[in-house]
């Protein structure tokens, strides 16, 4: 039980997960899954709200360094279903020394994934970033330089 100027926060048991890594980031999608950055080895986890726990979704491994931040923004466009639409989001994720790179989340019924689609091949050791755009991301160092990194086609 917490407390802070008379308001009380109270500590939820209901939702307990063991996780293989120390959590350095975590991130709440805007469809309510709750995805942890953790270090090298164990990446990036997806996980959603159960019954009584966290249910473990989805992992990616190959990150390659531990992950200080993440933020994400729903995919939207013109040529996919409304129901595809919502259930489609693009994850930034801020490495402590790799720099960024965004990793796409798709769930339709037939399957579902998380996979790698771009990366900043400028090593940066991000501190915070953030989601300007669709396709481009904030980011600060820190060295305290501000970056602006913008996916395009090619």
């Amino acid at each position: 039980l917490f407390t802070f100027n008379g308001a009380r926060l109270d500590q939820q048991e209901k939702y307990f997960s063991l996780l293989p890594d120390l959590p350095s980031a975590i991130h709440i999608t805007q469809t309510g899954h709750v995805v942890v950055g953790m270090g090298e080895k164990h990446g990036l986890l997806m996980l959603q709200c159960g019954r009584s726990r966290f249910l473990k979704k989805h992992t990616l491994n190959d990150i390659g360094s531990r992950i200080v931040a993440l933020d994400s923004t729903l995919l939207q466009s013109p040529y996919m279903a409304e129901k595809e639409a919502k259930q489609t989001f693009l994850l930034a994720c801020g490495t402590s020394d790799k720099s960024v790179c965004l990793v796409r989340y798709h769930n339709t019924d037939s399957y579902q994934f998380l996979i790698r689609v771009a990366t900043d091949p400028i090593p940066r050791n991000i501190v915070a970033l953030r989601f300007v755009s669709q396709g481009s991301v904030a980011c600060s160092d820190r060295f305290g330089n501000i970056s602006f990194l913008s996916v395009t086609a090619g």
